[in-house]
């Protein structure tokens, strides 16, 4: 068997869907406060929208009634307005030199976010990966975290090792063979040949009983492994040829989310699909990919 003859992950083919692509005439949109992991990732975003030369929307979030709550009255809200004007220009001193708007909003933070995407139809978000505080820096942070569950369209998440840097190495995807990991491959194939680099389409396949397989093919057989393989091939030559994108794919065995971010260690960044092929995946936020999101040593950006 080739393995050609019993794909069922066949939306790439052309089906209904429309696969997101990345756009560089679509804006970056970054979130920042005064936490360290913010301002990584604004630098980061500083980075990305001058080589693909994007106007980048700075927004700060933040609801006066915070001020109120740590003020000693009487509570003024011109200071108040004026802190929050001045804190914002020393933040995006990194975009200096790029087109950038600086938004303040009085608004919770991923709502604001949110509706700010609506408006400026961004191409991605960026956030930092970890809430405040050095007591729990593994831990999602609450903003992050509802972004990933209901953007509209992909959201960066940066943790503060990821190097700042021009970009080397490849852009990581992971791919279950749901439509959701397979609009991730098409995004990821856009973006990686916007900033010159290759693609790396990975697809795990956890061995233990209770796991739920990869969807690449239509059923499994003592030949799982092999044929998974030659499914995803199939599908990566197809996107390198639509897409004109430098790609190559392989399949992995062990727990996905454990060696997607062990494969992403020298690598320049990893997509995802916001969810698997679960029944409860319009409801609930991957597994695996708040896991990547959570611990990967490298930017994840998860694909709606």
């Amino acid at each position: 068997m080739n393995g050609q003859g019993n794909l069922v992950a066949t939306p790439l083919a052309g089906s209904e869907r429309s696969a997101p692509r990345f756009d560089r005439a679509q804006p970056v949109l970054v979130g920042v406060d005064s936490s360290e992991g913010s301002h990584h990732a604004l630098a980061w975003a500083s980075v990305m929208a001058r080589l693909l030369h994007q106007e980048a929307v700075v927004l700060h979030a933040s609801s006066p009634w915070a001020g109120l709550g740590m003020s000693i009255p009487p509570f003024e809200y011109d200071q108040y307005r004026a802190a929050e004007e001045s804190a914002m220009a020393d933040w995006t001193l990194p975009l200096e030199g790029t087109d950038h708007v600086d938004r303040i909003v009085e608004d919770d933070p991923a709502d604001g976010l949110l509706q700010e995407s609506r408006k400026a139809e961004p191409g991605m978000i960026v956030v930092g990966a970890h809430s405040h505080g050095d007591h729990l820096p593994r831990i999602l942070g609450s903003v992050t975290s509802k972004l990933l569950h209901i953007s509209e369209v992909p959201v960066a998440v940066i943790p503060q090792q990821a190097p700042i840097e021009p970009p080397s190495g490849r852009v990581v995807v992971g791919v279950d063979g749901s439509a959701s990991s397979l609009d991730a491959l098409r995004w990821a194939a856009t973006w990686a040949g916007a900033l010159g680099l290759g693609v790396y389409a990975v697809c795990v396949y956890p061995m233990d009983a209770y796991s739920e397989k990869p969807r690449l093919t239509e059923a499994e057989s003592v030949h799982a492994i092999d044929e998974t393989l030659d499914a995803l091939r199939v599908l990566v030559q197809q996107i390198s040829r639509e897409e004109h994108a430098d790609a190559v794919s392989d399949v992995v065995v062990g727990h996905p989310a454990e060696k997607l971010i062990d494969v992403v260690s020298d690598e320049f960044a990893l997509v995802v699909g916001r969810t698997g092929h679960s029944t409860f995946e319009h409801v609930v936020f991957g597994s695996t990919s708040r896991s990547c999101a959570t611990h990967s040593p490298v930017p994840v950006v998860v694909v709606p």
